[in-house]
This record gives C-alpha cells, sequence and structure tokens, in this order.
C-alpha cells in the first residue's frame, strides 16, 4: 500500500490484507466474542462463484463488500433484508449500521435491495467451520443471519457484529447468526492493482 493509503486505511480502523491461518481465524474469532459453534470462513471460491453469475456488475459489486450482513427466513432461499459496508453510513471513521433506523425493527429494513445473486444454499456451499466443534449449518430457527467480516476491517467488524447482535435480540431467539471471516478471500485480492 502507498503511504497516504496506508494512513486513511489505519485510521478508519483498517489493516493490510492477510490470509489468516487455522489458528489465526481461531484467535481472532475468539477476540470478537463470536461462538465457536457459529463461527465460519468463507472458501476463496465464493468470489469466483460471485464474478461468474450472470448478473449486472453493480450487484457483484455488492456481494463483494467487505462487511455484510445478510437475512435469510426458512421459507425463502434468498435474501430477506441485506446491509452492506458502503452504504452504511460514515461519520468520523466509523460506520454508522443503524443510522436511519435500519435495524429498529425484525427482519431489518437493511440499507441494500436483496436480490438474487447468492442464496442461501449457494453461500453455504462456500463455509468451511472455523472450529472442530462447530456445528453444522442448519434451518432450525426462523431466521439465519450471516455476519460477513474480516479482521482487514478491524473496527468496522466490530461494530457491525455488535449492530447485528442488538438487532437479533428482537427475535427473542428465533434467529441465528452466522459469522463468516472473508480475510482468506481479501488476503489474495491485490489491492495495489484492482
Amino acid at each position: 500500500m502507498h503511504s497516504c493509503t496506508t494512513v486513511l486505511y489505519t485510521s478508519m480502523g483498517m489493516k493490510t490484507p492477510k490470509s489468516l491461518s487455522d489458528k489465526e481465524l481461531q484467535r481472532y474469532s475468539n477476540k470478537r466474542n463470536i461462538p465457536q459453534n457459529q463461527s465460519y470462513f468463507a472458501d476463496t471460491m465464493l468470489l469466483a462463484y460471485i464474478i461468474k453469475q450472470d448478473k449486472p456488475k453493480q450487484q457483484k459489486n455488492d456481494h463483494g463488500q467487505p462487511l455484510q450482513a445478510i437475512y435469510f427466513n426458512n421459507t425463502n432461499p434468498y435474501p430477506i433484508s441485506w446491509s452492506i459496508n458502503c452504504r452504511a453510513n460514515p461519520r468520523t471513521f466509523r460506520l454508522r449500521w443503524n443510522s436511519l433506523g435500519e435495524l429498529d425493527s425484525f427482519p431489518p429494513r437493511g440499507n441494500c435491495p436483496p436480490d438474487s445473486l447468492l442464496s442461501q444454499d449457494s453461500l453455504r456451499t462456500y463455509l468451511h467451520p472455523v472450529f472442530e466443534n462447530t456445528r453444522g449449518l442448519d434451518a432450525k430457527n426462523d431466521y439465519t443471519i450471516y455476519v460477513i467480516y474480516n479482521r482487514l476491517f478491524n473496527r468496522g467488524s466490530r461494530h457491525l457484529i455488535s449492530a447485528i447482535q442488538e438487532n437479533a435480540s428482537l427475535t427473542n431467539g428465533k434467529a441465528q447468526i452466522i459469522y463468516v471471516n472473508t480475510d482468506r478471500i481479501f488476503g489474495e485480492v491485490d489491492f495495489e492493482n484492482e
């Protein structure tokens, strides 16, 4: 990264892209207080799957964002609500996930229109457990929320996780949260030449 880029990234709580080892994924998951049985990482092929879809470029760009909250219910294969970092309200180097009351209800309004590029089954194909004791992905709850986070956007990940946990508490246990780390994907992207 160029020196100006490094200063900007650091001030926003961003770190240098890095593909995390299994131990580093476990350590970072524990640092974020993510329950081990809900902790997953995305296979690097997820990004290739998104890029290959015959959908508009903007949809593909939205699905490639580093911070996301994707909400599914158990009767619809596609998202019912979706929030991404580039549409969150930035204030003083912090993303405001609920600045317009998007997360005041459940399911939330989200800040990005849901689409049909990525179904829940397709997403699950590219998820792997971080810990050996991670339970299988099941659909016993009425809702499943996938929190896409990473070390790259360290501070933003912390705020997103907190905001979604607070939103999920509105369901009285009807929603499960699956935390998906994407550092292995972003560790392979060359940001200097993108």
